[in-house]
This record gives C-alpha cells, structure tokens and sequence, in this order.
C-alpha cells in the first residue's frame, strides 16, 4: 500500500542491468581515454587549408560536396579556431560533419 506523498518503489526487472550500466561507464571511459587517431582523416598539409580539408573529408563521409552553405559552415568553423590546427579541433569538425543530417543518410 502506498502512503500518499511517498515514492514508488520499482524493482528492476533485469538483473543484468546494473552490470550492463557500468560496462557502458567503463566503455565511454575507454573512449575518453584513447580518442581516434585523426591523422588517419586529416592529413597534416591539409590542416591549415580549410577548404580543401573540408573538400577532401565531405568526399571521404558524404561522398559527395556539401551544398555551398554547409560547406561554408565548416570552414568558419576551422577559421573560427585558427591557427588552432591541434589534433582536437579535427576532432570537432569531424564530429560536427558526422552529425549533419547528410551524414546519417549515408
């Protein structure tokens, strides 16, 4: 019976559940750990060359050139962080070429 104002107590059906929360944790903490190696994306010539970075890396995840807009986009982004040309903000870029609607249709 419930009292009123006192929470409801659900048992977790799964009791696998747990475990699978911490091997999940344990899992973005590997990745935190050991990121991509972006210089098997972005070759270091490019790096200071956003437009043709862009180019080379719209061909490699949407097969194909971006429309002008989006491409512009990427590259403000890259002139934005410059003379930044650090490992981390190919990073970036790539993750945000990864999360354009044209890149989950792929």
């Amino acid at each position: 019976m419930l009292r009123h104002g006192a929470p409801a107590r659900i048992e977790n059906p799964d009791p696998g559940f747990r475990q699978s929360v911490v091997q999940r944790q344990q899992l973005a903490n590997q990745i935190k750990r050991d990121p991509i190696d972006i210089s098997k994306f972005v070759p270091n010539e490019l790096r200071d060359r956003p437009r043709d970075l862009v180019d080379l890396l719209s061909r490699r995840f949407f097969q194909s050139r971006p429309s002008e807009r989006e491409g512009n986009t990427f590259v403000q982004f890259l002139e934005s962080r410059n003379p930044d040309t650090s490992d981390e903000t190919m990073r970036e870029l790539v993750h945000l070429m990864m999360s354009t609607p044209q890149f989950q249709l792929v």
